[in-house]
């Protein structure tokens, strides 16, 4: 039986740098990320430009989930 969570696979990157058609590859087509702390610092509430450059990349391939 194919587990429905796959959580054995850490690029070591910062997300903005994580390939969205190498997930498209590994037929990822959903995306549940964790905004304090991953996405964001934890000290701040700004966005970085990046981020939110791939965020929004991501969301014309995938079904976005943030948290």
């Amino acid at each position: 039986m194919r587990s429905i969570l796959n959580i054995n696979w850490d690029s070591n990157l910062p997300i903005y740098n994580i390939s969205q058609s190498e997930l498209q590859k590994k037929g990822i087509n959903s995306l549940l990320l964790d905004v304090d702390g991953t996405l964001v610092n934890r000290k701040s509430n700004m966005i970085p430009k990046a981020v939110k450059n791939w965020i929004i990349e991501s969301k014309k391939l995938f079904s976005l989930y943030l948290k």
